[in-house]
Formats: structure tokens, C-alpha cells, sequence
């Protein structure tokens, strides 16, 4: 999936124009998603795995190959905060919840 994702990526013309940006991130966040989906549901091997592994091949050949890379990274930043949160947040309701009963 890694290599997947850099073939689409490289697809997308190199110019600083703000759909291309969008169309990169679109990619990493959707083919994230189907990299866990297709290893975990289909292929019944570890999806958590098969993501380290498709992130490590992205971080060392994508670079190059994208158009911002801040943006990029603001992105996964505020993904990791976002789900992070939720995680937490749902983790204190359900151990709260069994507290006060």
C-alpha cells in the first residue's frame, strides 16, 4: 500500500496550486484507511502492522514527491490530536460512567 500511495501521489502534477495539496492529503488519509481495512477485514493479518510498515515506505520516498509538506504534516498533526481526544474522552465516559453507578 505504501508504494500504492506513492505511485498516486506522483500522479499529481508538482505545481503549488491548492487542490493538488488537497488531492495529496485526500491520498495519505484514504489510503491509510484502506491500507488497514484491506490487510485487517480481507487478508486477516494485522492492520496496525501493515500501516507502520505502508507509513515507514511513505516517510522515507514521499517527500520529494509532495507539494507542501508543512501542510501535509499540520494535517496528521491535528488527525493524532483529534482521535487522540475522542480516545480519551470516550475512556473517561465509560470508566465515569461505571464509577457513579
Amino acid at each position: 500500500f505504501g508504494s500504492a500511495m506513492l505511485y498516486w501521489i506522483s500522479l499529481v502534477p508538482r505545481r503549488l496550486e491548492h487542490h493538488d495539496q488537497l488531492i495529496q492529503a485526500a491520498i495519505t488519509v484514504a489510503g491509510a484507511f484502506a491500507c488497514y481495512y484491506v490487510s485487517e477485514v480481507i487478508l486477516g493479518v494485522s492492520g496496525v502492522l501493515a500501516i507502520i510498515c505502508a507509513g515507514a515506505e511513505c516517510a522515507f520516498f514521499m517527500w520529494p514527491l509532495v507539494c507542501n509538506r508543512a501542510a501535509l504534516e499540520h494535517l496528521w498533526h491535528f488527525l493524532e490530536w483529534l482521535f487522540n481526544t475522542a480516545l480519551f474522552e470516550l475512556a473517561g465516559l465509560i470508566i465515569g460512567g461505571r464509577c457513579l453507578l
